[in-house]
């Protein structure tokens, strides 16, 4: 789930553009062109009123000035000069600035037609969008409906409608989320021409075979499923998981930030299971380059020269990409998931070089990382910050521990895992936190003109955007209580699948979403169980969202929640182990 909203913010940033340039006046274009005459601020007001301006086509400009008063200017004159002189230095840059942002409009403007949806005008010319985006990020699409704002290289297309975006299920090839994988996974991670170019050939085709993406895409689906290889990949998970969670009975008498400690736990559990015993996230330093890699992601997908201008993205990812090809030069590979096993062979099969493997292999890490970790953490932050709640989790996965005392009488705790996302307040809680927190954006790109619900053109080469957050907190779906997080929602609530989007919708749901839903829900019930976790304020604040990252689906919190962990009594005394 996390390409989905990688990708929505590339074209934004480029620029957009309004209607036809309003016509400029006379009176503006005076003031702009008096600028050319005062070479002498003396005759300041002379030259103002009585100076002849031309302006050529090339934008050579050329004055004719009158001779100066010979008789002497008057106090009310000299005033008047003085005001003149304020206002024409303050009125000249936003005339020009005006004149050129009409000039850009006119030369940029997009052709429209009569059934596309309806047009929004900038409020500013040509960067008015722009700005609305840099200022409220995914809340800027929010309030509009089906409407396009023009950019210069193309189109945008904003649904809101759950009903639309059900249509635009129905059209995985003209309305394609595998073309905006292959768009911008190249950027993002640095892919040869070669292989860049490889990655986005055949995928609009109806025959799968052929094509290098799609074949990848599908064996992530047949490895993730549910079924044997997803238990094989789940177990993993948990065996790295158990020591790092069993790390926090140290932490009884000190402080922790917990978005800190649920990183560290899940990156562990997950980079371990997906790549295996040499996985080169076990080096602290490649795990910290992933952070800056990710923290600073649209730089590297829309930036200029992102060596230069974003030096500190650019850096880690080489050093990540240094790390993987190692990695794969050493056959780290043939012991990993049957996930990177199969992606190696489809590889293989597409001629790719070990260098732009290395890179794939970070796309990997970002799409199993990125969104399942601050997901844990909102999970984890809103159980244990409800104390009632906390209380119907643990009375919901008692019965699935089993305990057995050993014959040094120390317990062994047995927690049946595959049952865990039976539970119905768990999966509940889960789902509340993606409706609440996955804000992301659903992107496709127009592959060919198409009429959407018989009613609306949309044109070859445009954008679709599907705000998550337009579907996620809709009242007419969710109730009058949208905005409250509610634990026991998705418990009592029957809804249209394309009210929630956390996932994507359609073909194009996302592959990893049992695996990231496995380690989500074994993390928050083994602390669940094993520990109580106090706030060091003494009362649970919520720390807000970081909305900042425009790359990632799940917002991640924006303040620091400093916490104790207390191992609860008759909890830690033993062994746990978590069955498959």
């Amino acid at each position: 789930m996390a390409l989905d909203s990688i990708t929505t913010t590339v074209p934004t940033i480029r620029g957009i553009i309004g209607s036809d340039s309003p016509h400029i006046s006379g009176s503006w274009t005076d003031i702009v062109h008096a600028l050319g005459t005062l070479e002498n601020a003396k005759y300041l007001y002379y030259a103002a009123v009585h100076t002849t301006t031309c302006i050529d086509f090339s934008g050579h400009i050329s004055h004719v000035a009158a001779e100066p008063p010979t008789r002497g200017i008057t106090e009310s004159e000299a005033l008047m000069d003085h005001a003149l002189r304020i206002a024409l230095w303050w009125l000249a840059p936003s005339a020009l600035l005006f004149f050129t942002l009409s000039l850009l409009r006119r030369l940029l403007r997009i052709q429209r037609y009569p059934d596309e949806p309806p047009y929004i005008d900038p409020k500013f010319p040509f960067i008015g969008h722009v700005l609305g985006v840099l200022q409220s990020k995914y809340g800027y699409y929010v309030d509009l409906f089906l409407v396009f704002p023009g950019m210069p290289t193309g189109r945008v297309y904003i649904i809101n409608s759950s009903d639309l975006a059900a249509s635009v299920q129905r059209y995985p090839l003209q309305l394609s989320f595998w073309k905006v994988e292959a768009t911008f996974s190249g950027l993002l991670v640095g892919l040869s021409t070669f292989a860049a170019k490889t990655l986005a050939e055949n995928i609009e085709s109806d025959n799968r075979h052929g094509s290098y993406l799609r074949d990848g895409v599908s064996n992530v689906h047949a490895t993730l499923k549910p079924g044997k290889k997803l238990t094989d990949t789940t177990r993993a998970a948990l065996k790295a998981l158990t020591p790092a969670i069993k790390d926090l009975d140290g932490t009884v008498s000190g402080e922790v930030e917990l978005q800190h400690v649920i990183t560290e736990a899940m990156m562990t559990s997950v980079t371990s299971a997906v790549f295996g015993p040499q996985n080169p996230y076990r080096d602290s330093d490649v795990a910290r380059c992933f952070w800056l890699f990710q923290e600073n992601a649209a730089g590297l997908l829309s930036l200029p020269f992102p060596s230069i201008t974003c030096a500190k993205a650019y850096t880690a990812r080489e050093k990540i990409t240094a790390a993987f090809l190692q990695y794969d030069q050493g056959r780290g590979n043939d012991s990993a998931s049957h996930w990177v096993q199969g992606a190696t062979r489809v590889s293989d099969n597409y001629q790719i070089s070990d260098q732009d493997k290395a890179r794939l292999d970070i796309s990997n890490s970002h799409a199993v990382l990125s969104n399942t970790i601050p997901t844990a953490f909102w999970t984890v932050y809103h159980i244990f910050s409800s104390p009632a709640l906390l209380e119907e989790v643990r009375a919901a996965l008692m019965p699935l521990v089993k305990i057995e005392m050993g014959c040094n009488g120390a317990p062994t705790y047995y927690l049946d895992t595959n049952r865990i996302r039976d539970l119905p307040i768990m999966r509940s809680v889960v789902y509340e936190a993606l409706r609440h927190y996955a804000n992301g954006t659903g992107t496709r790109i127009v592959t060919e003109d198409i009429m959407l619900n018989n009613r609306y053109l949309l044109k070859k080469g445009a954008f679709v955007f599907m705000p998550n957050r337009s579907y996620h907190f809709n009242p007419a779906v969710w109730g009058p209580d949208v905005d409250d997080f509610d634990a026991r929602r998705f418990m009592r609530t029957s809804f249209p699948s394309t009210a929630f989007r956390a996932f994507g919708g359609g073909v194009n749901q996302c592959p990893g979403r049992f695996f990231a839903m496995n380690t989500i829900l074994v993390l928050s019930a083994v602390l669940a169980l094993r520990f109580d976790v106090e706030s060091v304020a003494g009362t649970w604040t919520h720390p807000g969202v970081d909305d900042r990252n425009m790359t990632l689906t799940v917002q991640p919190p924006k303040a620091k929640v400093r916490v104790r962990f207390i191992p609860r009594e008759g909890w830690t005394d033993g062994h746990w182990k978590c069955t498959t």
